[in-house]
């Protein structure tokens, strides 16, 4: 006789691919993966282009009122010479294809529906390039956490982004104009394209190649060192698709609706429709607030096998209801699998598994005994991944039914419950909206922001003290954060019988 039961390890990422999203950088956090478009999508988004008739010459602004504000905040002319135009709504109701590409740009990033700018369209031509700038400005009012850009054709010499990674290599590539030992002098980039730095992050751009960087820390604030440039275009063009996400809610997206538990296959090992196909992750955002991702088949089946072998065998047995951190170095025969476990978790979460983003992994059991609370500590962790490693069989779960009120599941409460007990019992089944319930499945894991996107406290994400009425809440405690009475953000509910 052996007790069901579910195993989960939970990562806590601080505030400081298997979907192939390479980590380029740390501080700003770069990310690279081709093939992010294919063929017919790059030449379809180049044709909408072409065919509406809008292209016009850049320009940069410091008016955030703008519907089509510039990335940088200056006036010189020098800046930036390339055409481009903005995908209106009206493209997108009528192409399916346009909403797709966009559902896929919000779900990659990690960013709610509603916060997208406009997709931009840009063609650079030989000599056309875009100086160095940050996309963010919050101190002009137009605040963007994070920028995605598409390359739509391969490009025949030139038009490299570019990321200093240093003070020094900075300063050798501002839009200023800069002396050679000859005494020539060459206006910004122009100094610096050429020179092969070792602190010169260079992408050459490539058709379907993405490039997702993040001009905000985790914890909101703005990372200076998110500074880019488009160098010159040497033969040939380059044409590309940017999409800029707001902190708040913005333009978005027309399909918005379509993207709540709609489970897209984003890595390599996806068909071209998004399709899983063998080895491939299914990527499902839940939630919009609090952002909470479903990520089907992190694990192989072969994985969750030797991870459940593992968590089964340690020595002392853990404990129902028990947390147990897991030490960096186990000394177990799957110790590189381990170590494989938390950069995937890692890049599962777009945060690049390297200093200054130290994370735990916990190890978690829940019987029919206990109901874990998952434990985390707001001030400082503005991410929780929770990781399935056992599937309760009793609860009869289905690859189509991943979210509801079933045993086992993983309960976050929203604000609406207040106790583990309330969530898991007979009256978190009755409410209307309920608290959110998540599915027991091998290999599942779940991703959750406890922070909005500007780093503030997401009230939702966290549960405190029991209040008369969530939407009655004082605005002041949203904004400031909750005074957590309870340190928790979820609950394993788990009534596993002898099977």
């Amino acid at each position: 006789m052996q007790l069901a039961g579910c195993w989960c390890l939970l990562q806590l990422v601080s505030g400081v691919n298997l979907e192939e999203w390479l980590p380029l950088s740390s501080s700003p956090r770069v990310f690279v993966r081709d093939n992010f478009l294919n063929k017919a999508e790059c030449d379809h988004l180049r044709t909408l282009a072409l065919q509406s008739g809008r292209f016009r010459s850049a320009f940069v602004s410091n008016d955030a009122r703008s519907s089509n504000a510039g990335q940088a905040f200056h006036r010189d002319a020098q800046i930036r010479g390339n055409t481009h135009l903005y995908l209106e709504s009206e493209d997108e109701a009528a192409s399916s294809t346009l909403q797709d590409v966009l559902e896929r740009m919000h779900l990659a990033a990690r960013m709610p529906p509603d916060s997208g700018e406009k997709l931009q369209i840009a063609r650079y031509r030989p000599g056309e390039r875009y100086e160095m700038h940050h996309d963010s400005g919050p101190e002009v009012g137009l605040a963007r956490p994070a920028t995605l850009i598409v390359y739509l054709n391969d490009v025949e010499a030139g038009g490299e982004t570019i990321f200093p990674l240093s003070r020094e290599v900075l300063l050798q590539c501002r839009p200023v104009h800069h002396a050679d030992a000859d005494g020539h002098s060459r206006f910004g980039i122009e100094n610096c394209c050429n020179l092969r730095l070792p602190e010169l992050l260079r992408v050459a751009p490539r058709e379907g190649r993405a490039v997702l960087f993040f001009n905000h820390h985790l914890l909101g604030e703005k990372d200076v060192r998110a500074v880019h440039a488009s160098c010159p275009v040497l033969s040939g063009e380059k044409w590309l698709a940017q999409r800029w996400f707001r902190f708040e809610s913005h333009f978005g997206t027309a399909s918005a609706s379509n993207m709540a538990s709609k489970a897209l296959c984003l890595d390599r090992r996806c068909s071209a429709d998004g399709e899983r196909e063998q080895g491939g992750i299914l990527t499902t955002m839940l939630r919009a607030r609090p952002r909470v991702y479903m990520f089907d088949h992190a694990l192989t089946p072969d994985e969750n096998s030797r991870l459940s072998s593992w968590a089964a065998s340690m020595q002392p047995p853990v404990a129902p209801g028990q947390m147990l951190e897991v030490p960096q170095t186990t000394g177990h025969q799957d110790q590189v699998l381990l170590e494989q476990l938390r950069k995937r978790m890692h890049e599962l979460a777009r945060v690049p598994y390297a200093d200054p983003y130290e994370a735990s992994v916990t190890l978690t059991r829940s019987r029919a005994e206990g109901l874990p609370a998952l434990e985390v500590d707001h001030s400082s962790e503005p991410l929780v991944m929770v990781l399935f490693l056992h599937e309760n069989t009793s609860t009869g779960t289905s690859e189509s039914d991943a979210v509801g009120q079933r045993p086992g599941s993983l309960v976050l409460p929203l604000g609406i419950c207040a106790t583990p007990a309330e969530c898991c019992g007979a009256a978190g089944a009755r409410m209307q909206p309920g608290p959110l319930q998540v599915l027991p499945k091998a290999g599942r894991a779940v991703l959750v922001a406890l922070r909005r996107l500007d780093g503030a406290p997401d009230a939702l994400a966290s549960l405190g003290a029991p209040r008369s009425s969530f939407v009655k809440m004082d605005q002041n405690w949203i904004e400031t954060g909750p005074k957590l009475d309870q340190n928790w953000i979820a609950t394993i509910c788990c009534f596993a019988r002898d099977v």
